[in-house]
């Protein structure tokens, strides 16, 4: 397995690991990480840097033919709604060729993680708050959650279903009408993720042992 994109994708290998570590036989999978801090696994895409990292990671796909290519990324940051339709648009065709070349290049399966829930104040100051104004402790919340994620999620699903990726939706996961996990535990000590949208190492396993049957 191959896991390819920035820190949002970063985030998912403490799950990967955990799981490639605990499988027996034939589903037991080596890990590779290539991740960059503010590079999106799209590429022709973004500054220079950003480029040369994308080529190099292309390569090392062609020469390991991985069975699976993770790719994950801040998708809200690098798809912004305040794009014009022209410039969406590219976006979504550079990663539909970059889904498409993953494949060239001998990877088996590739498989893209939306983002996760984002929160407009740190997820463990807002639960914080949240019990000092109503002295409870929520496994769920909707206080401070952000509405951007679950539109570009929306678009992302979209562009890698034109494609033969397979799409994880990380908000599908963990949300429902009663809002998105905060703390995975009975005791409600384990917070799911540690800042404003990046998961906890107990986040990333949750989210991948989900996921997991749509991996390997």
């Amino acid at each position: 397995i191959l896991l390819w994109g920035d820190s949002h994708a970063a985030h998912l290998y403490p799950g990967l690991k955990y799981q490639c570590d605990n499988q027996d036989g034939p589903r037991r999978a080596r890990l590779a990480q290539y991740t960059a801090g503010g590079c999106p696994p799209i590429l022709e895409f973004g500054e220079a840097s950003c480029r040369e990292v994308n080529d190099y990671i292309l390569d090392m796909v062609e020469e390991l033919k991985p069975m699976t290519v993770i790719i994950g990324a801040n998708w809200p940051h690098h798809l912004r709604p305040s794009y014009s339709k022209s410039e969406a648009t590219a976006i979504a065709q550079a990663l539909q060729r970059t889904i498409q070349k993953i494949y060239q290049a001998g990877a088996g399966k590739v498989v893209v993680f939306g983002h996760a829930p984002s929160w407009a104040i740190e997820l463990p100051k807002a639960l914080i708050i949240d019990w000092k104004k109503n002295r409870v402790l929520k496994s769920r919340s909707h206080f401070t959650l952000q509405s951007e994620p679950f539109f570009i999620n929306g678009k992302i699903a979209e562009i890698v279903g034109s494609t033969e990726a397979t799409y994880v939706s990380v908000t599908d996961l963990l949300c429902n009408e009663q809002g998105c996990l905060t703390l995975l535990d009975d005791e409600l000590s384990i917070v799911i993720q540690s800042d404003w949208n990046h998961l906890t190492r107990e986040g990333s396993i949750f989210v991948i042992e989900m996921a997991w049957p749509l991996i390997f």
